[in-house]
């Protein structure tokens, strides 16, 4: 017995000493993969990807998204602390654009996160006219069928709302019309059996309407144009009307105009207006000059659009020898009934359009559409845009009393084909739902009246109401008139941007708590994209022998079985 107390007395003393100074033993761990947890990770994914890595994984943590792993503050440090990296797996909703601009020597493979329930993508144009209505489209996903409501306010006053029931992916429209100029931040909420939440900020600056003026020119009288013009004068917009009554013979109208001759297009006159619609036949009757007047108007800007009422063309006109039509497959008439959509319309409104389709090339930009075709398209041509409708009956909107389609189908045409205005220099938001507080944020400057060899222009950044700061630029190297600076801002809500002694644009950022579905959303898209992008050939896995502690609990428990038989036979 009084060997077994020496022994168990020497096992005691041996474990708390080890305790203090465990032993080391060698593993091995797979140095080649390396699993990357981002934040919205699921530990059920996590658990089966370590059983497909044997022997165990190299796991970190980027952003705070597990403290119980080694965390990870940047990614472009894996090439010094792991260079034997080969193969990253990625865990959570993803790495955001810089990180993943830092992973061209290593493969990203994604097991993403689901889609979070919420809004998925939203869309709104951040500058408005005064007059046209502000359109929030998008998508919002839910995993079961049931009823949820999402609401577009204004302070506590409810502006527009819908219900939403379908599981999956649900597609929306909210509509508003600002009542007056200025900088405003609406809220977008959504409701459900767990409550009411703020789910996004939208923010709009309405600007003063834009007057413009049209020249209508057309080879006969007809509803179309008598439509036209009245809606455009009803807009306040300039308008001039040449109808072609015989050979050299013509009836002009004037709405919002001054007087001016129209018998002849010369480059003067045409300086004068900033879009022309027109018709096949009145193209092929001007003379060589008029054409040429009207071509070089284009390429300065002028916008021109055509409204055939038949097809195909009995000569096609210089200007849109690029357009390829493709005749319907069972044309019932000389027109056939469709349903028709625009850019930022959730739904189709009915419409009789010629028994053809626009082939769509890949320099031009499709305006109004079908679910199979195109019926509307515009091409640039120079600093000017050439368009196509085949819709020539737009009236019969306004006769059957449908005059918010027959307004939102024109003011999408005309926003589309215009004489752009003629500026210096612009600044550009790149991603604006991920210009978030605390986060970087990136603005672009396109300077029209920069030079090379030029110095680098001046630009400063705040927040609306605080004082200015520099904003470093770096020029663009294939560009020279573009630059991109970037800055951290502290503070959400309006900032403003200028270049030095320039007028200053305005922008938005974020709280955090504002997009969160929208922002992981698009990281989990663009870590699929850039992983199959990026793809490479699976490589042979690299096996590193480490020396780690020996876990002190073992010891721990040798220390309470000698204790405790020292102590029992003692009590015997």
């Amino acid at each position: 017995m009084l060997l077994a107390r020496c022994l168990a007395t020497v096992l005691a003393v041996a474990s708390l000493v080890l305790m203090v100074l465990p032993p080391q033993r060698k593993i091995s761990l797979n140095a080649s993969d390396i699993i990357l947890l981002t934040p919205g990770f699921s530990a059920d994914s996590l658990n089966s990807l370590k059983k497909l890595l044997p022997p165990r994984p190299i796991i970190l943590s980027y952003k705070d998204a597990a403290s119980h792993y080694p965390a990870l503050a940047t990614v472009a440090a894996l090439p010094y602390l792991y260079p034997s990296t080969q193969r990253i797996h990625l865990l959570g909703f993803g790495l955001d654009r810089a990180e993943l601009a830092g992973l061209d020597s290593v493969e990203l493979i994604p097991h993403l996160s689901a889609p979070p329930e919420g809004f998925t993508t939203v869309h709104w144009p951040n500058k408005l006219q005064l007059g046209e209505p502000l359109n929030i489209t998008g998508q919002f996903y839910q995993k079961k069928e049931q009823e949820t409501k999402i609401y577009l306010q204004s302070g506590s006053s409810v502006l527009d709302s819908l219900v939403l029931s379908a599981a999956g992916t649900n597609r929306f429209t909210l509509r508003y019309q600002p009542k007056q100029v200025g900088r405003s931040v609406f809220s977008l909420l959504r409701k459900d059996a767990a409550g009411k939440q703020l789910a996004g900020l939208v923010p709009v600056q309405v600007e003063p309407r834009k007057l413009y003026q049209v020249l209508l020119l057309s080879s006969s009288p007809n509803f179309e144009f008598k439509f036209l013009k009245n809606f455009l004068a009803g807009q306040q917009h300039g308008v001039a009307w040449r109808i072609s009554i015989s050979k050299a013979i013509y009836q002009t109208e004037y709405l919002n105009l001054p007087k001016k001759p129209l018998e002849r297009l010369t480059p003067n006159l045409l300086r004068s207006f900033d879009l022309v619609i027109t018709d096949p036949d009145m193209l092929q009757s001007l003379n060589s000059a008029e054409r040429n007047a009207l071509f070089l108007a284009v390429q300065n800007g002028l916008g021109l659009l055509l409204i055939p009422e038949s097809l195909p063309l009995k000569a096609t006109p210089a200007l849109f020898k690029n357009f390829k039509f493709i005749s319907h497959p069972n044309p019932s008439g000389n027109t056939v009934p469709l349903q028709v959509s625009w850019q930022n319309q959730s739904k189709t409104y009915p419409a009789t359009a010629l028994p053809f389709a626009i082939s769509v090339q890949a320099n031009q930009q499709k305006l109004v559409w079908t679910n199979k075709s195109t019926l509307a398209a515009s091409q640039p041509y120079n600093w000017g845009k050439v368009g196509v409708t085949l819709i020539p009956q737009t009236f019969s909107w306004q006769l059957a009393g449908n005059t918010a389609q027959y307004s939102a189908f024109w003011s999408h045409l005309l926003g589309q084909l215009i004489k752009p205005e003629i500026q210096d220099f612009s600044w550009h938001l790149l991603h604006p739902l991920s210009a978030v507080v605390h986060q970087p944020v990136s603005l672009q400057l396109s300077d029209y009246t920069f030079s090379t060899g030029a110095a680098l222009p001046e630009a400063e950044v705040k927040r609306v109401g605080t004082n200015p700061f520099e904003l470093p630029l770096l020029q663009d190297q294939v560009l020279s008139h573009r630059f991109t600076g970037q800055f951290w801002p502290l503070e959400s809500g309006w900032h403003q941007v200028n270049k030095l002694n320039g007028l200053p644009s305005y922008f938005y950022i974020y709280p955090d708590s504002v997009w969160q579905t929208v922002r992981q959303n698009k990281l989990i898209q663009l870590n699929q994209e850039y992983a199959q992008k990026h793809s490479a050939p699976l490589l042979a896995g690299k096996i590193r022998r480490q020396e780690v502690p020996i876990s002190p609990v073992w010891f721990f428990c040798l220390f309470l079985l000698a204790a405790g038989f020292l102590w029992v036979e003692e009590k015997l």
